[in-house]
């Protein structure tokens, strides 16, 4: 339970900095172009480090769901879309 709620939490911090890029005026594209049809390589470099990092966290020990946790992974997801999700 807590491996899943830390995964979403991570993608929610792609999806947070998609937001911000959409209301800066940095990007035109809605959320489903952003990450599927304009840039599918990027994505792909992005999804692929992102569950890299998740993954190494879960094997690392038994994490607890705390806000700790859960703040790690929102910046882990937002930082990873940030350098490797480019348009």
């Amino acid at each position: 339970m807590t491996a899943a709620a830390l995964f979403f939490i991570g993608l929610a911090g792609w999806v947070g900095h998609w937001l911000k890029r959409y209301l800066a005026g940095q990007t035109p594209n809605d959320l489903v172009c952003y990450l599927f049809h304009c840039q599918p390589k990027a994505t792909a470099r992005s999804f692929f480090a992102f569950f890299t990092s998740w993954f190494a966290f879960m094997a690392a020990g038994q994490p607890e769901l705390t806000w700790g946790a859960a703040w790690g992974a929102f910046c882990t997801g937002y930082v990873i879309d940030s350098t490797l999700n480019r348009e």
